[in-house]
């Protein structure tokens, strides 16, 4: 008789969960998420229905987990950022879990409706299924990852590489800008935000490989520049994506994100414009030019360090410019005298920058500035000779005007190891 009951009782069946193939839409996911989550509400007062309605409830619930499940797993599946990925599939293997037991719970009751802990168990399970998926739904929000950039080895470095690259970049960035100025969704806004990071990195790439191939040090340096800022940049983005999405009514964040990406193409087009200056004739006074330019971008590169030195680097920049425009002008003693203010504003930096490393513990930052001062000093006594020499010359004298030429890049090399190491200090403290 006791077997004839049992058999008799309601008793809810778990079916099999699909696998899902392709990609998920946020709003299939969306909407399985729902939808199980009103399956299980039922359940979560399970002595408010009968054996019956209790079964055909667990079994909802079950088959609204599975494609639920089954979208999930895809979803977790294709995550790019390895940390999201570990976090929903652990989430998934819960809910998994969960589902199993639910039902198991729900036949429990079903067999014994007055037992109090048999009906909790069951209205917990619910309740656990309700918690997962919302947490898999926040953790499975979209969200930007900066493409990591490879080393460029072997690609084209010509112009017309470097520019359809550089372009490539430019487009996707500002079709990341039309998303969110467009109110676009969220997957929408990230997949754009995603393909800008990769094009940027694929530009980055090139970049790199001009480094390598180009043969003047002053080209490397300002690239090297260029090089830091973009990586930074292709981060920033990223991570004001994020920003964004995660307070779309908030304007500063919208503001934010849209700085980011000007910035970006700016730093493009910043770079390219250094590649095309250096595939141009140019005098000795526009390379002394760029030795001064190179300084201003070391000064808003390490804009930590202290006023007086950065007050300092902009008078070295702006002398070594005057020496330029007197070169330029065949105003003889100007050169004299730039090249005399220059060394005594070296030696003002020398003071200045010294004592940070005197008193740093980090013996590699330590000899990073030492040899900053010890070498731009040295670079400052060369420049008063090499300038006398110069302005003693008659017409043109290209081995003076090279000598010179590397001296003023040696001043301006020495000088972003100075700021760069005086700002590695400061931070460290």
């Amino acid at each position: 008789a006791r077997a004839a009951l049992e058999a008799a009782r309601p008793r809810a069946e778990l079916g099999p969960i699909p696998k899902h193939t392709g990609p998920v839409s946020g709003g299939a996911l969306r909407d399985a998420a729902d939808a199980l989550k009103k399956a299980v509400q039922p359940l979560k007062a399970p002595e408010k229905l009968s054996a019956e309605e209790v079964k055909d409830a667990a079994e909802d619930s079950g088959r609204k987990a599975a494609t639920f499940l089954s979208l999930a797993k895809a979803k977790a599946a294709a995550t790019k950022d390895p940390a999201q990925k570990k976090k929903l599939a652990a989430i998934v293997a819960a809910l998994e879990a969960e589902r199993e037991a639910l039902v198991k719970h729900a036949n429990a009751h079903i067999g014994d409706p007055k037992n109090a802990a048999k009906r909790d168990a069951t209205a917990k399970s619910a309740q656990k299924i309700d918690d997962l998926v919302d947490q898999f739904m926040g953790a499975a929000k979209p969200t930007a990852v900066a493409s990591r950039p490879g080393p460029g080895r072997g690609l084209d470095t010509s112009l017309e590489s470097m520019d359809a690259a550089a372009e490539a970049a430019k487009r996707a960035i500002r079709k990341h800008d039309g998303t969110f100025e467009d109110q676009a969704d969220d997957e929408e806004v990230v997949r754009a935000a995603n393909e800008a990071s990769d094009k940027t990195a694929r530009f980055i790439e090139h970049v790199k490989a001009k480094i390598e191939a180009a043969k003047d040090p002053a080209l490397k340096s300002r690239l090297n520049v260029q090089l830091q800022a973009l990586e930074a940049d292709n981060k920033e983005i990223a991570k004001r994506t994020n920003d964004f999405l995660a307070n779309r009514n908030d304007p500063a964040a919208k503001k934010a994100l849209h700085a980011a990406n000007e910035k970006t193409i700016d730093d493009i087009d910043k770079t390219m414009n250094h590649i095309r200056k250096s595939l141009q004739p140019r005098s000795f006074e526009d390379k002394i030019d760029e030795a001064a330019q190179d300084v201003g971008d070391a000064l808003s590169m390490f804009s930590k360090v202290p006023p007086e030195l950065r007050e300092l680097g902009l008078q070295l920049a702006d002398l070594m410019r005057k020496m330029a425009e007197c070169a330029r002008n065949g105003d003889r003693q100007g050169i004299i005298e730039a090249a005399r203010a220059i060394s005594d504003v070296i030696k003002k930096i020398q003071k200045i920058a010294k004592p940070f490393a005197d008193n740093c513990r980090d013996p590699a930052l330590k000899d990073h500035v030492l040899v900053g001062v010890q070498s731009i000093g040295n670079f400052g006594t060369q420049l008063k000779i090499l300038a006398a020499v110069k302005a003693a010359s008659q017409g043109r004298d290209p081995a003076a005007e090279n000598q010179l030429v590397a001296c003023c890049t040696g001043v301006s090399t020495s000088m972003r190891q100075c700021l760069e190491g005086v700002q590695g200090i400061q931070v460290k403290k």
